[in-house]
């Protein structure tokens, strides 16, 4: 009995050196992947700093895994290349300067990921998530231009009047309402400009106690 007992004891310690060996090994396959994620404004620029850049998430669509995750840095790319001249096959619209995220992932075989885009950071009040999805293969960096997430709508700011300010409708005349309203690169909308303010519609409704009794055209 005592044989046999010995026997077993080491038939365990070798399957477990074994086991710590293939894990090893397995640690050891994993490949650095470079990605390159940024978020570009509908018909605009890329969203960089001055609009507090863009939240990055990228998960492992299978585990729901954060694989990386961060905010755009950078600047939001030349107006010529990615607003004014037609758009090339295979020429990049950014440059090293343009805002992105860029992070490596160790990757032990082909990844289905999501990577999901939450813009501008710095207008809550106007922020927008858009994610696509995509395969990451060990090794296959993606680069250049990397993964681009379209953001759409507008950043717009109530200047007037203030949220915490009250009227009385005993007393109302008008109200005047004052709007800033960018892009969500944070370019500007100005009349006969590059975003001309005369081919864009800006209204508001007016409720009453959640019941709509007016709209106002703003332009």
């Amino acid at each position: 009995m005592i044989v046999r007992t010995a026997h077993r004891s080491c038939r365990f310690i070798g399957f477990s050196i074994m086991l710590i060996l293939w894990m090893g090994l397995s640690d050891a396959q994993a490949t650095g992947t470079k990605v390159v994620v940024r978020a570009l404004a509908k018909d605009a620029m890329f969203i960089g700093t001055s609009m507090g850049g863009a939240n990055l998430i990228i998960r492992d669509v299978e585990s729901g895994a954060i694989l990386a995750e961060g905010r755009t840095h950078g600047d939001t790319g030349s107006p010529v290349t990615v607003i004014q001249e037609p758009r090339k096959r295979g020429r990049p619209l950014s440059d090293p300067s343009t805002a992105k995220v860029e992070t490596s992932l160790n990757l032990l075989e082909p990844t289905l990921v999501s990577i999901e885009a939450r813009a501008p950071a710095s207008q809550r009040q106007s922020r927008i998530k858009a994610s696509t999805q995509l395969w990451l293969l060990p090794g296959k960096d993606i680069e250049g231009d990397g993964v681009i997430l379209e953001i759409p709508s507008f950043a717009v700011n109530i200047l007037s009047p203030q949220p915490a300010e009250r009227v009385q409708l005993s007393s109302l005349q008008s109200v005047p309402i004052t709007l800033n309203v960018l892009m969500m690169c944070g370019c500007p909308i100005t009349p006969d400009g590059l975003w001309d303010a005369n081919q864009y519609e800006v209204a508001g409704i007016v409720k009453h106690n959640g019941i709509p009794v007016d709209t106002v055209s703003f332009i």
